[in-house]
C-alpha cells in the first residue's frame, strides 16, 4: 500500500511539472509574438478544441448510430441472433442492460418476501450475500 502511494505521489509530481512547464512554453510563446499573431493563435486553439471536444465526438456518435440503425433496418435477424449471443446474468437479463451482478426489481423483492423474517445477524449476512 505504501508502495502505491509513494508512486502516485511521484505520478501527480510529474503530472504537475509537465503541466506548469506547458503554461511556461505557452506563456513565453504568447510574449514574443505580436497582439494580432496572439489573438490568430487563440483562435486557432479555440478550433481546435472545438473539433477534437466536440464536433469529432458528436460526428463518430451520429455514423455509429446510423450505422447501426442500417444494419438493423436491413438485417433485423443478424441483430436478433447478436443479442441472443450477449450473456445473461443469473436473473436472466443480459449483461448490458442490468450489469454482471445485478438482479431484477421483481426478483430482489421476491427473495425479500419469500425468506422469513430472523433476529440473529448470520441469516441476514446470508441473505444479504444471496442478493449480491
Amino acid at each position: 500500500l505504501v508502495y502505491w502511494k509513494v508512486s502516485d505521489f511521484v505520478f501527480y509530481l510529474l503530472e504537475l511539472a509537465l503541466y506548469l512547464f506547458s503554461v511556461l512554453f505557452v506563456a513565453s510563446f504568447l510574449a514574443n509574438v505580436g497582439p494580432i499573431d496572439r489573438i490568430r493563435w487563440l483562435w486557432a486553439a479555440i478550433a481546435e478544441l472545438t473539433i477534437v471536444m466536440v464536433v469529432a465526438p458528436a460526428a463518430v456518435a451520429l455514423l455509429l448510430a446510423m450505422l447501426f440503425s442500417l444494419i438493423y433496418t436491413f438485417s433485423p435477424k443478424l441483430v436478433k441472433a447478436g443479442l441472443q449471443q450477449i450473456p445473461k446474468n443469473e436473473a436472466g437479463h443480459s449483461i448490458f442492460r442490468s450489469g454482471a451482478r445485478a438482479m431484477s426489481i421483481t426478483s430482489m423483492t421476491s427473495t425479500l418476501t419469500s425468506t422469513p423474517k430472523q433476529t440473529n445477524s448470520e441469516s441476514r449476512h446470508k441473505r444479504v450475500t444471496e442478493w449480491i
